[in-house]
């Protein structure tokens, strides 16, 4: 082994047997822990991990699913009510709830590039619902509520996907997208840098399967048989037994995964920089187990470089880490379990009845117990006294009442969003506002939210213009309810229009049943819905695909006959156009100097707009109006009338209909004069020299 350089970056070693044993130094839990941010982080996500699920850690006692007993002899009844999960699910809600709908843009205009770029929406569609990234998603914004911060780790997975035909006969899979939800404390960065997005290099670790990852090895076309053999010998001499990266686990600090077949996988992205200016790709089970090596494959190139996808709720300044607000609100929780331990406590030792009688007395017991009984004493003796102390204090419960309110507001919440409203003493007004406002207060989560999503479309969009080579088929709903489905085909070439994708929250009206019912009916007063089977898909899906579906497809074509146009081709013209739109939009094309002073782009114009005309001017209006054309306003009579008729509209007199009539004598004109001479303007003579 040659002697280390220091001018050589360590990320930036050529030999991928130094290189991992350098990252797994640097990555190291041992060599972590001195860091201050580091320690602290990890001490929040251990409190979050505890809080949430309602269990035990390092010197943490009560659970929520029962009453501990605590204290020297076991005298404390620790009993936890767990407010803080339910919280944080209800803060869920609230970002998660608004639809969101897809959308591409093209790096054109022309036909070809907007159905490009509706293939796209679609594509992303399916991703979203039948692949089960909503689901994804909506999971990685609970544990950034918790945590801070979650991963969605999507690299090109050709060992997955579809079988397809290779060269000699031999199928392999045709290669796909690969899902890996990664928990913040599995993400691994440079600690030092100043920021996330600061950090040159990310690293997820994902549990696999080390015996899937010898079938992968041996299925490999791009390793000879000796080089498949030395790599799944070294795989399977990994030792099984690691620690338990999770908060609990390694506070816990000897918690140990054994007898297991999963090994941590490290997938090491180093960004492209000038000194790794190829960036670097690099896969290894632990130092000098390394299955790839090599630079960053061009489709993870800006401005999304890697596919880790982030979401976050905050940041921690000057460090990469994360914050998030239920770290504040952890510290109510732990009161208010004070609060419960300490009234369950008093209620379970002085909630019972306690006599008190004189020492002489001689009672007997049994006589005291299972419930009221004929109480005997000594004559002259007295009554024993019953002892009234307050189990429960008021100003306990006021603190619990005060700290559940103070719990609610750090984390952006009200009682509207807790669906507890106080209905008796607000109006609907009232109760839109107090929900409004806990939306707004929880905006910014959802603006990271659109973000990460929006994120994670566009990766796929540029992974698969690259990587997926072989036509591949999709089935997303169609536009006419939850049963109409519709399957479609798409590989990277059919993508290559596409410049980015867009996510928008749809109407919150929409998302209701109430509301849909309202843009049917609104729909419907604007003549927009023909069919029944049209209301019917508003009303359970809130879209207006099903209404404005053919409209768009004539657009779609009508963009592609305008380009035709401008070539000075002119396309064939059929009764079943929509001529009115064909005219106001074909008439563009005529709307720069190149084209008016291009003849044959305008005799190909004038030829096919005289065709809309022909078709528009002379077809039987009945007809016209069964297909749903518009038709042409009809020509308004002269001002005088019918020919024929007198002025002012009267109808001609008998036996003089049909003929033309004299025109009347018109009043000469009032010629000007020239005040010299004195003599009348003539039109016809010369001018006066």
């Amino acid at each position: 082994m040659s002697a280390p350089n220091p001018t050589e970056y360590w990320a930036a070693k050529a030999d991928s047997d130094e290189f991992s044993k350098e990252a797994m130094s640097r990555m190291s839990h041992d060599s972590l822990t001195p860091i201050s941010s580091y320690a602290g982080y990890r001490r929040n996500l251990e409190l979050a991990y505890i809080h949430y699920f309602a269990s035990q850690g390092s010197g943490f006692g009560p659970q929520g699913s029962q009453v501990t007993r605590g204290g020297e002899q076991g005298e404390l009844a620790e009993l936890r009510v767990n407010l803080i999960r339910s919280h944080i699910n209800a803060k869920l809600q609230i970002i998660v709830a608004p639809q969101l709908a897809w959308s591409c843009s093209a790096v054109n205009s022309d036909a070809k590039s907007m159905a490009d770029a509706t293939l796209g929406a679609n594509v992303l569609e399916f991703e979203w619902k039948q692949k089960g990234y909503q689901a994804r998603c909506s999971s990685a914004v609970l544990d950034a509520i918790k945590y801070g911060e979650h991963f969605l780790y999507d690299p090109w997975d050709k060992s997955i996907g579809r079988a397809a035909m290779a060269l000699g006969g031999v199928p392999v899979p045709e290669g796909d997208i690969a899902s890996h939800s990664v928990a913040t404390w599995d993400l691994l960065r440079d600690p030092h840098a100043k920021s996330y997005e600061a950090s040159d290099w990310l690293c997820p670790r994902i549990w696999v399967n080390k015996f899937d990852l010898v079938a992968k090895i041996q299925a490999a076309v791009t390793k000879t048989p000796e080089q498949k053999e030395a790599l799944v010998e070294k795989v399977l001499a990994v030792n099984s037994e690691f620690l338990d990266f999770s908060p609990v686990g390694l506070a816990r600090g000897d918690v140990q995964l054994t007898n297991t077949d999963f090994v941590p996988l490290y997938c090491f992205h180093h960004k492209r920089t000038p000194a790794v200016p190829k960036g670097r790709l690099c896969l290894f089970l632990k130092a000098g187990v390394v299955l790839e090596d090599g630079p960053l494959p061009d489709c993870y190139a800006d401005p999304f470089p890697l596919p880790i996808h982030r979401m976050h709720t905050g940041n921690l300044d000057g460090t990469p880490f994360p914050y998030t607000d239920t770290w504040d609100a952890m510290a109510t929780q732990e009161l208010m379990d004070s609060v419960q331990t300490s009234l369950a406590t008093n209620i379970g030792a002085y909630g019972n009845q306690i006599i008190s009688a004189e020492s002489n007395q001689n009672l007997p017991v049994d006589q005291l117990a299972s419930g009221p009984k004929i109480l005997y004493r000594p004559p002259g003796s007295q009554p024993p006294v019953a002892l009234n102390f307050r189990p429960a204090p008021d100003s306990h419960f006021k603190h619990l009442d005060h700290l559940r309110a103070d719990q609610r507001q750090i984390l952006g919440l009200n009682d509207i969003s807790m669906g507890q409203p106080q209905t008796a003493q607000m109006n609907a007004q009232a109760f839109a506002l107090l929900a409004s406002m806990a939306i707004q207060q929880n905006s910014l989560a959802q603006a990271n939210y659109v973000a990460f999503v929006q994120r994670i479309g566009r990766s796929h969009l540029a992974i698969f213009k690259e990587m997926a080579t072989t036509e591949r088929k999709i089935t997303i709903q169609g536009t006419h309810g939850p049963t109409d489905y519709q399957s479609l085909s798409f590989s990277g070439p059919k993508l290559g229009a596409v410049d980015d994708a867009y996510v928008t929250i749809t109407d919150p009206i929409s998302q209701t049943a109430a509301g849909r019912m309202m843009l049917a009916q609104m729909y419907s007063d604007r003549g927009m819905i023909q069919v029944p089977e049209q209301l019917q898909a508003v009303i359970e899906t809130g879209k207006l695909e099903p209404l404005t579906q053919n409209l768009r497809n004539e657009l779609l074509y009508i963009a592609d006959e305008n380009e035709h146009l401008q070539k000075g081709d002119c396309p064939a013209v059929t009764l079943y156009d929509s001529h009115q739109i064909h005219l106001r939009e074909h008439k563009g094309v005529l709307h720069s100097m190149e084209a008016r002073n291009d003849k044959r782009i305008g005799e190909a114009v004038y030829t096919h707009m005289q065709e809309h005309l022909n078709i528009l001017l002379n077809t039987n209006p009945q007809i016209l109006m069964a297909i749903g054309q518009a038709l042409p306003m009809p020509m308004m009579p002269p001002p005088g009338g019918p020919p024929g008729a007198p002025a002012g509209g009267a109808p001609p007199p008998p036996g003089t209909a049909g003929q033309t009539p004299i025109p009347a004598a018109q009043p000469k004109e009032q010629l000007p004069k020239n005040p010299v001479s004195g003599q009348t303007f003539s039109p016809v003579e010369p001018p006066i020299k």
